[in-house]
């Protein structure tokens, strides 16, 4: 199925990647466990139906990411986490989700993410990493940047 997010086109294998995900018996409190990643895994359970109709879409548990990272919580209690998940399927067109720089690095540039909901913005790159070894091809991966609830005491 193919979906188009902003200057991203995909070509989703939603199936494929919601079977996969379905039995990826781990979630981030399993992978880590640590209060960032339960804080996490409280609040993306409670975001918007917005964000929950994206996850839904294209068949990926927001619960079971390869990697959740916590940059910082800002006096509002507001948490600010980077993403990653990976998707069955290819990009059909793209914006560049990131920029090399020296020999062997990358950044993210923001502005070329597209907005979901307010505070959760996502971009494709068919670069991917901590890909599960029994993944399926083809593959892409999906980036998010999310300004999630500090909702853990």
């Amino acid at each position: 199925m193919v979906f188009q997010f902003g200057s991203f086109c995909v070509d989703v294998d939603v199936e494929r990647t919601r079977e996969f995900y379905h039995n990826l018996g781990k979630t981030v409190l399993e992978d880590c466990g640590c209060s960032n990643c339960r804080n996490y895994y409280a609040s993306i359970s409670r975001a918007s139906d917005k964000v929950k109709a994206f996850f839904d879409s294209l068949g990926i548990d927001p619960q079971k990411s390869p990697e959740a990272t916590w940059w910082d919580t800002d006096d509002n209690g507001v948490a600010y986490y980077s993403l990653c998940f990976h998707i069955v399927g290819t990009l059909v067109k793209s914006v560049d989700i990131y920029r090399p720089i020296g020999n062997n690095g990358f950044e993210q540039i923001l502005e070329n993410y597209h907005e979901i909901d307010k505070g959760f913005k996502v971009g494709f790159t068919s670069n991917t990493v901590l890909l599960e070894k029994d993944f399926p091809q083809p593959c892409i991966q999906l980036e998010i940047d999310a300004h999630l609830p500090w909702i853990l005491d």
